[in-house]
């Protein structure tokens, strides 16, 4: 270490906070007891009852989505040799101010299905992709 940066050092050691006044800590104290009880009145009942409708309207969704079979109804000659889909990527968008005036942010989810069909007899591929973005819900963000 070198002079001037101990010298430094040793004057920020020096350096002590200021104690808070008594009427600034009560004020601190009163607006922090206030927004605690309105967040808290609004936040956590708002979750316990949607919390459990997302889930059951997830499974309701995945269960009860028919399958896209227009494609191979449409092409009969054709049979499908190989189906992927990339990993979804989830992303949390920029806040945005709601009519209430509270904040969320958007979350989106991105993935893609691709499948690939061949027609064994003209020697023909098909590569049908299909890119989903979709804006799925609204994260809710705690403003104090």
């Amino acid at each position: 270490m070198t002079d001037d940066t101990r010298d430094i050092e040793n004057a920020l050691r020096e350096l002590r906070p200021r104690a808070l006044s008594p009427a600034l800590n009560a004020a601190i104290a009163r607006g922090m007891a206030d927004v605690k009880e309105t967040k808290r009145n609004t936040i956590i009942p708002f979750l316990a009852w949607t919390t459990p409708i997302a889930a059951a309207a997830a499974v309701a969704w995945t269960v009860l989505s028919p399958t896209d079979t227009s494609s191979t109804q449409a092409l009969p000659g054709l049979r499908l040799v190989r189906a992927e889909q990339a990993p979804t990527e989830i992303a949390l968008l920029e806040p945005v101010k709601l009519d209430d005036g509270t904040f969320a942010r958007p979350m989106r989810m991105r993935w893609s299905n691709a499948a690939q069909y061949r027609d064994v007899q003209a020697g023909a591929e098909l590569i049908r992709y299909a890119p989903h973005d979709e804006i799925i819900g609204l994260v809710p963000i705690e403003t104090y």
